[in-house]
């Protein structure tokens, strides 16, 4: 399957992999594809941390094998806790609910697929409204938001109850190749929409709370966005892997604001990922850049705190855990292997790597 990126290994965003230390990045110059997008998908916030539990574990989807593998949390753990491959085809996106499920987007199965906590079997299907999921939220109320990118005409978001498979309400109108999704502080959810990629620009579309008519819309200073992320502050924030305007930036809008409050461009080369820990630092995975690194930022900052890029490879997906960990997803197909990478809070150098079980992780979750 062909995937919506400008370059060759396509990754996903967000953060739950790690990378293979000294693997060649092979980097094209071909435009994006409509085809396919990684994409940042948190049950909360996107980018939010975990609060630290004893029984956290971390959740790789692997698009190479069709499978979700489970990791535990210790570092020096880089063996598989369990592999669910039932239902699994092709997975797109995972999301962790508030009581504990795991939901998993597979994209050629047309299937959202929900698990129990320490479950293999399926717990229940999505099939009803589901066309090529890209992008999964879940919020406070257990409601399933499943973004998809190839609904007809443009795409759409269908949104189901706790427990159901049956479309509570769908979400269409602004809604144009949607790639990425977010909560706002107010409840009311960002939807990325990649549009005709970097020649049709796109968009940011809002809708509050068990609407589905448009709130506002944010065009200035987007450009094929590809990942979301929301602050302590309620500020909005744009991976825009475009190349031209404000394009391989990320934008900052305040709340209830279409206006870019600020431009991040130093250290960010086709951003793919966000991701906040919990002093308010920005993480952002570079995608485009002939090394690939994860750049930190300041909270409010546009200055590049640390970059890195130790074991990073075409980072494509972000997440922190328990005690500000990042986790970081590597798809570079010139390495000898996929991985996900661990970095202590501060760190440049991984304190883990795993390779046992990862093939072309495309997404990450932290959960029980």
């Amino acid at each position: 399957m062909q995937h919506l990126r400008s370059l060759v290994g396509a990754c996903l965003s967000a953060g739950f992999l790690a990378a293979c230390a000294g693997g060649s990045n092979v980097v094209s110059s071909e435009p994006p594809s409509i085809a396919r997008l990684p994409v940042v998908l948190h049950s909360a916030a996107a980018g939010s941390p975990e609060a630290p539990t004893a029984n956290t574990h971390l959740y790789v989807a692997n698009r190479g094998n069709n499978t979700v593998t489970v990791y535990a949390r210790s570092i020096h753990n880089k063996k598989v806790l369990r592999t669910i491959s039932k239902g699994i085809n092709d997975p797109e996106a995972l999301a962790v609910g508030n009581l504990k499920f795991l939901y998993v987007a597979n994209f050629d199965a047309d299937t959202v697929t929900e698990y129990a906590s320490g479950k293999t079997s399926v717990l229940r299907t999505i099939s009803q409204g589901v066309k090529g999921p890209a992008a999964l939220a879940v919020d406070s109320f257990g409601e399933v938001f499943v973004a998809n990118r190839n609904a007809s005409p443009s795409g759409n978001v269908t949104v189901y109850g706790r427990d159901k498979t049956k479309v509570l309400r769908t979400i269409s109108k602004g809604v144009n190749r949607p790639v990425a999704l977010a909560f706002d502080s107010f409840g009311n959810l960002d939807v990325a929409n990649h549009g005709g990629g970097v020649s049709g620009f796109g968009t940011v579309t809002v809708y509050a709370p068990g609407k589905t008519s448009v709130l506002r819309t944010i065009s200035q200073g987007v450009d094929a966005p590809h990942a979301l992320a929301v602050d302590s502050s309620g500020n909005l924030y744009v991976a825009n892997f475009g190349g031209s305007g404000y394009g391989t930036t990320v934008t900052v809008y305040g709340p209830r604001s279409t206006k870019v409050l600020r431009t991040i461009s130093q250290g960010v080369d086709g951003p793919d990922a966000l991701a906040f820990d919990s002093s308010g630092d920005l993480y952002v995975a570079n995608f485009a850049t002939v090394a690939s690194n994860v750049t930190v930022y300041a909270q409010g900052s546009t200055k590049v705190l640390r970059t890195i890029s130790q074991g990073v490879s075409d980072p494509s997906a972000l997440t922190i855990g328990p005690s500000d960990y990042l986790y970081v997803a590597n798809t570079d197909p010139a390495s000898p292997a996929s991985t996900v990478t661990e970095y202590a809070p501060g760190k440049t150098s991984p304190v883990r790597t795993i390779f046992l079980g990862v093939s072309d992780p495309w997404a990450l979750a932290i959960g029980p």
